[in-house]
């Protein structure tokens, strides 16, 4: 008979289920050196996010989406230092972001959107510096948005919409030369925008609708060769008076801006702004990483434990 134990790639799914913490438990005191993904979708697991969870010491992916955690994220999360991809979507999971997520260096997805977070982003983030996505969305962080993100040097998407985050925008952003699109609309950033994101020469997309920002939009800005542009809704942006105007004003998707007439910007009616590319709920990074699928060869059977209507 084959021995769960004597596995080297594990992983653990459990899909539409009535999900008890016993259940977890006995998985935790048999798997917790081989288990190397866990995916958890639309269940009935309610109650804490267990500290148990820094066991399984081998994680590569962490994946909770739509249950009904209403717990902090434990600090133990930190000891999952072989951890890639962090998901943790459309729960109530309550509290601030434990500093140990800076432990996690490998983490190239950190997904949070949806939840009840609260409090200041630590400067550990910072750490990451293999961060490609990082979802704040749809929650209650506030202070600042600390300048250690503009470390991440890997970073593609950076979206911290719908926070209550205030203050400055960092000008370290500029320094994300890798970055494709920043969301930070929804918050109650303050001051100008940094004239150091005119050095994002590979960035699409720029959303600061919705916020406490005024001033004047950076000429800087103007020089970079959006693909698509940016939205200044429901702010007190001002377009410069200078011949970098009407570039600015090309780049726009929208605005409803009262403090940029219409007869110097065509888009000042109130049209909607489209949608950055959906945040991506679930992400499926490698175990290795040599490849970025989750199917690769082991020296040992891989076996998938599903769950279906327990």
């Amino acid at each position: 008979m084959l021995s769960l134990s004597s596995c080297l790639l594990i992983s653990i799914i459990f899909f539409s289920s009535e999900i008890t913490s016993e259940v977890v438990n006995i998985f935790g005191q048999n798997l917790e050196t081989n288990v190397t993904e866990i995916f958890v979708d639309a269940n009935t697991y309610n109650g804490e996010f267990p500290s148990e969870i820094g066991i399984f010491k081998q994680l590569a992916s962490l994946q909770i989406l739509d249950n009904g955690i209403n717990t902090p994220i434990p600090s133990e999360v930190g000891l999952l230092t072989n951890l890639k991809a962090f998901v943790a979507t459309n729960n109530p999971i309550n509290g601030s972001v434990p500093s140990e997520i800076g432990h996690l260096v490998q983490l190239t997805g950190l997904s949070l959107f949806s939840n009840k977070l609260s409090g200041s982003l630590p400067s550990e983030i910072g750490n990451l510096g293999n961060l490609a996505l990082l979802d704040l969305n749809n929650n209650t962080l506030d202070y600042l948005l600390p300048s250690q993100v503009g470390r991440l040097s890997s970073l593609v998407f950076l979206r911290v919409s719908n926070n209550e985050f205030g203050g400055y925008i960092p000008s370290t952003l500029g320094l994300l030369q890798s970055l494709d699109s920043g969301n930070f609309a929804f918050n109650r950033f303050s001051g100008r925008i940094p004239s150091q994101l005119g050095k994002l020469v590979n960035c699409k997309t720029l959303d600061f609708g919705s916020t406490k920002l005024s001033g004047y939009i950076p000429s800087e800005l103007a020089l970079i060769d959006f693909s698509v542009s940016f939205a200044i809704n429901s702010t007190q942006l001002r377009l410069p008076e200078d011949e970098y105007s009407a570039p600015l004003c090309s780049k726009l998707t929208s605005c409803d801006n009262t403090y940029i007439p219409k007869i110097v910007c065509s888009k000042c009616d109130g049209v909607v702004a489209p949608s950055s590319s959906p945040s991506p709920s679930v992400i499926h990074y490698p175990t290795s990483n040599a490849q970025f699928n989750f199917i690769g060869v082991s020296l040992c059977l891989s076996m998938i434990v599903s769950f279906f209507s327990l």
